[in-house]
Formats: C-alpha cells, sequence, structure tokens
C-alpha cells in the first residue's frame, strides 16, 4: 500500500478518535495535505484501537500486539486493512 493511501486510512480512523495518538496523526496528515479516507462506520475499542468501514471493508487501528478477536472487533467483512502501534 502507497504511504499516502496508508495515511489517509490511519487519518480516517482517527479523526473521530479522542486518544492523544489521533490528534498526532491528524496534525501530522494536515500538514502533508492528505485528506481523511471517508469512513462509514466508526468503532472506538477502549484500550484496543478503533475501526472504521470503508468501500465494504473492514479498517482498523489498534493495540499492537493485539491480536483483533472478534469480542474486540467483530463484524464480517470482504477484506481487512490495518495498521498497529504501541
Amino acid at each position: 500500500m502507497e504511504e499516502g493511501a496508508f495515511l489517509a486510512l490511519a487519518a480516517g480512523l482517527e479523526e473521530k478518535s479522542e486518544h492523544p495518538l489521533a490528534e498526532a496523526i491528524m496534525e501530522y496528515t494536515g500538514a502533508k495535505g492528505i485528506a481523511p479516507a471517508r469512513m462509514e462506520e466508526f468503532v472506538s475499542v477502549p484500550g484496543r484501537g478503533v475501526k472504521g468501514k470503508m468501500e465494504r471493508r473492514v479498517v482498523f487501528c489498534r493495540k499492537s500486539g493485539d491480536d483483533g478477536r472478534a469480542e474486540y472487533f467483530p463484524g464480517k467483512s470482504a477484506g481487512t486493512a490495518g495498521c498497529s502501534g504501541g
């Protein structure tokens, strides 16, 4: 995945989040002129990460080492893309 597309996904997820890392991601992508991807859904899982839906794909940013188990990120999708952080 190209860096700009990845950052647009991350910004699309994080623009609705209240996490301090989300603020940094939004500041960084804004400075680079990268528009957030439009998410159809947004779910924040405290202590785990965030999940959204874009064009029938589930996308997520989750805590590093989290295996994305169904109890934290429920739902089926046509495909997934994601990022990890510590």
